[in-house]
């Protein structure tokens, strides 16, 4: 809760790469909460310590669409706040891998994490017959999954469901949580450019486990990519919550990416810098 001076919402783009995540880590561990909570105390020093994020990304995990906020001692205008940030989110070797695409003044109760009301998330695969050269954030497949098998496999998640059996427990107080959660979307998209084929799959929900999305794709993955297989035992699994046995394995962060937020009626009025 802000005292004195302003609650800010920031939008930013991330590469998932160079970072170890964007939670808080021990020092001297190169996180996206630490590199923008130095940002901020050269802004306005002692300010930091307010930042929170919409979500714990793991490392090569991407976003498009990645949401913090925090409490300013003095009043900024959103577009000025974000060329500043901008002009220091930049690594020692000048590259940069966090983008501030704009900011908004919002309620002093207005919280990245908890207002959120849903979120949305892309994971994409190229099936090719050779890896992708450039830096393409996917997964590079050689053999090419059952489209069908996919898409059944994904409209199973639909609707409220205790998803332990995809996730992984954190170690922390977390794994304590209610691990029910409501899937709201869940299918995958198909497409072939002159590089192969692509893959992508969009899962929006309230809310997700820890690697709970990357160990969706990997199960749907391994029933796929295997000619015959029942959704028997993809559909026991999903039942099961915690007892579940493991289908498949955790799908690699490299193709992973955080899409959307929605915020609802608490929607941000966002401020782009022209």
């Amino acid at each position: 809760m802000v005292v004195n001076g302003q609650r800010y919402a920031l939008l930013l783009e991330l590469a998932g790469t160079h970072y170890a995540g964007t939670a808080i880590q021990p020092a001297p561990i190169p996180t996206l909460h630490r590199h923008l909570a130095e940002c901020l105390d050269q802004l306005c020093p002692g300010t930091a310590a307010s930042l929170q994020c919409c979500s714990r990304l793991d490392a090569g995990v991407a976003a498009s669409c990645f949401t913090v906020h925090c409490d300013l001692n003095q009043n900024w205008s959103p577009t000025k706040l974000v060329q500043a940030l901008n002009g220091l989110l930049r690594w020692p070797d000048h590259q940069r891998h966090a983008s501030c695409l704009a900011a908004a003044a919002v309620a002093a109760d207005w919280d990245a994490w908890r207002s959120a009301r849903s979120k949305t998330y892309r994971y994409r695969i190229l099936c090719s017959g050779a890896p992708p050269l450039h830096q393409q954030h996917c997964l590079w497949l050689r053999r090419q999954p059952r489209h069908d098998i996919l898409q059944q496999a994904a409209h199973l998640f639909l609707g409220q469901h205790d998803l332990s059996g995809f996730a992984c427990l954190r170690g922390d107080a977390s794994d304590l949580w209610s691990p029910q959660r409501h899937i709201l979307r869940s299918q995958w998209e198909f497409d072939e450019d002159q590089r192969g084929q692509w893959l992508t799959y969009e899962v929006c929900g309230t809310g997700f486990l820890y690697k709970q999305v990357r160990g969706m794709v990997g199960a749907m993955l391994s029933i796929a990519s295997r000619d015959g297989e029942s959704l028997i035992s993809f559909s026991a699994a999903i039942a099961a919550g915690r007892q579940a046995s493991r289908v498949g394995d955790v799908a690699p962060a490299k193709g992973l990416t955080l899409s959307a937020i929605d915020y609802g009626q608490a929607q941000p009025n966002w401020q782009h810098p022209a």
